[in-house]
């Protein structure tokens, strides 16, 4: 859900003003965490939500989102240029270790004004990377959100077993 100031910025903002998407990958197999931002070419400074400060440099990202808002279940293709060689050998570092491992490499996605990069507009949404792929014009990924239900209970929510989710009709 979006936040106050994320709704006033976009009805209100100044136009020297500009959001600022930025994602966070890493894996404990890769030597560093790597942050990216999609507009700021000289590079932006941020916050992120631990109080931590990170300097997100430019990439050329694009950002599509694969699943509909109307699920809990969120899922993004993200595509960088300029850096497939870079996340090639990072990819190929996890893929190669032995024991092989099952921890799939994060991504953490927010958004920030340009002139308050202390506060989160939106975000963090947390994802786990599933797919990879490499070109000579860089990476592409499809990023989906942790699957927590996979086991379904089989038990049917009804309002007669339980009145509190009238609210939510």
């Amino acid at each position: 859900m979006p936040t106050p100031e994320y709704i006033q910025f976009f009805l209100n903002a100044q136009t020297t003003i500009t959001g600022v998407d930025t994602i966070e990958l890493s894996h404990p197999n890769i030597a560093t965490t790597y942050y990216f931002n999609r507009q700021i070419v000289e590079g932006f400074t941020a916050t992120d939500e631990n109080m931590n400060s990170r300097l997100f440099t430019y990439a050329p990202l694009s950002v599509e989102k694969l699943q509909s808002n109307e699920t809990l279940d969120q899922s993004f293709r993200i595509s960088i240029g300029d850096v497939g060689n870079t996340l090639k050998k990072e990819v190929d570092a996890i893929n190669n270790v032995s024991p092989p491992t099952s921890i799939p490499a994060t991504l953490i996605y927010r958004a920030y004004r340009s002139d308050q990069p202390t506060n989160i507009l939106f975000g963090p949404i947390r994802l786990e990377i599933r797919t990879f792929s490499f070109s000579n014009q860089g990476a592409s990924f499809e990023a989906e959100a942790p699957r927590v239900n996979i086991h379904g209970t089989g038990e049917r929510y009804l309002i007669s077993r339980f009145p509190m989710l009238r609210g939510f009709l």
